[in-house]
């Protein structure tokens, strides 16, 4: 794990979670009272992408509390701002999953 404040870290902050990325784009994480192994890849191996995937996952398994996504949120903010401080752009997610 790289060490705090990255997102791995954070994600094993949660005590029900287990979590480890990897190489060119490959994430993995455990549910433990779920007994549940999720994992994923990102075709183009960036990893930016990877607290907005886990927190639409983990909120469709009902396995994400409010002070966990606060945690996940606050690493990767959703709005770009300008030198301005202007919000010149927003990250979201499309992803829609269905279990």
């Amino acid at each position: 794990i790289r060490g705090r404040g990255f997102f791995c870290s954070i994600m094993n902050e949660d005590p029900n979670i287990i979590a480890k990325g990897g190489a060119n784009g490959v994430y993995g994480f455990g549910l433990k009272k779920q007994r549940l192994g999720v994992s994923f890849k990102l075709v183009d191996g960036t990893e930016d992408a990877w607290p907005f995937l886990a927190m639409e996952i983990l909120r469709a398994l009902g396995a994400l509390t409010p002070e966990h996504e606060q945690r996940l949120a606050a690493l990767h903010p959703t709005f770009f701002v300008n030198d301005n401080g202007r919000v010149v752009g927003q990250r979201r997610s499309d992803l829609t999953i269905h279990i």
